[in-house]
């Protein structure tokens, strides 16, 4: 953990963490724990933490984990970062038509745009290839993981789908498709299919897929390390090995709309992907736009 003091009396608070220790949210649990006692609230955290993996607990396939390893081990890709705001008017556009949750539907915006920008890019608008979707989930409840386990229990789920059908489809059927595949999750524990799918999508190329995180229900929006709970939370990926999206949690009562941190498209693809979402109604941070602009 790294905390930067500024003279108007802010801080920030940087943390690194590998997933080989922990998921997200066994790190906000951690974070949230440096907070009870920074703030001196009790001699040790409410939660207390639990690293063994309990032998109750089912082990994941072997099939999975040596699929996580293949893909983390992977060179870094170099992609270029843009931040956005998925306003609420646009959210909740989406779920009426398709009546998906909050993250369906950004999920959906971002995989659409995302693919519409590398083929509009390359040119190729019949293009069969695969754009698959992956989207990792907590599965602590349905293993029955020990109140404080902050090790990773999180499985992979994978959406097929080939780039013409997510450029050109509406977003309701996009929505469809994500909610399909989250019903599917528990089954991922007995199969480890998502793990394996999403190598073999970075086997035939790992700019093919597109992983969308959701950090909205993992807590960190209510750490408090003394100065009142985080005005944002945000995201970055210092050697991203697949593109990502980070949903990040809701901060400051989210009257603007859904913060986003993408880094999920190469430099090259920076320009389309920012006025793809822009056409959407996605707000784009203004230096993503003025670069767009050149």
């Amino acid at each position: 953990m790294q905390v930067t003091e500024f003279s108007c009396g802010g801080f920030v608070v940087g943390v690194t963490f590998n997933h080989v220790a922990a998921d997200g949210a066994g790190m906000a649990q951690f974070v949230g724990a440096v907070g009870e006692l920074a703030r001196g609230t009790s001699p040790a955290p409410s939660v207390v933490p639990v690293r063994e993996w309990d032998d109750s607990l089912p082990g994941l396939p072997e099939a999975m984990v040596a699929a996580q390893k293949s893909t983390m081990t992977r060179g870094r890709l170099d992609l270029a970062r843009v931040d956005v705001t998925v306003p609420w008017a646009v959210i909740n556009r989406v779920k009426a038509q398709s009546g998906g949750t909050v993250f369906e539907a950004v999920a959906a915006m971002l995989w659409q745009c995302r693919t519409r920008a590398v083929v509009v890019s390359s040119g190729a608008h019949d293009d069969d290839s695969p754009a698959p979707l992956a989207f990792p989930s907590d599965v602590r409840a349905q293993v029955g993981a020990t109140a404080g386990y902050y090790g990773n229990c999180v499985v992979v789920q994978m959406v097929p789908a080939t780039s013409h059908a997510v450029a050109s489809g509406g977003i309701g059927d996009l929505v469809a498709l994500i909610r399909q595949a989250r019903e599917k999750v528990p089954g991922l524990l007995v199969s480890g299919k998502g793990e394996t799918e999403l190598h073999d999508a970075c086997a035939g190329g790992r700019y093919n897929a597109l992983v969308v995180v959701s950090w909205r229900t993992l807590g960190f929006e209510a750490v408090d390390l003394g100065g009142g709970r985080p005005a944002r939370v945000t995201w970055h990926e210092e050697r991203p090995v697949v593109p990502g999206c980070v949903v990040c949690p809701p901060c400051g009562g989210e009257d603007d709309g859904v913060s986003v941190a993408a880094i999920c498209v190469k430099p090259e693809h920076a320009d389309a992907f920012a006025r793809e979402l822009v056409t959407m109604g996605v707000r784009v941070a203004p230096s993503n736009l003025c670069r767009a602009s050149r």
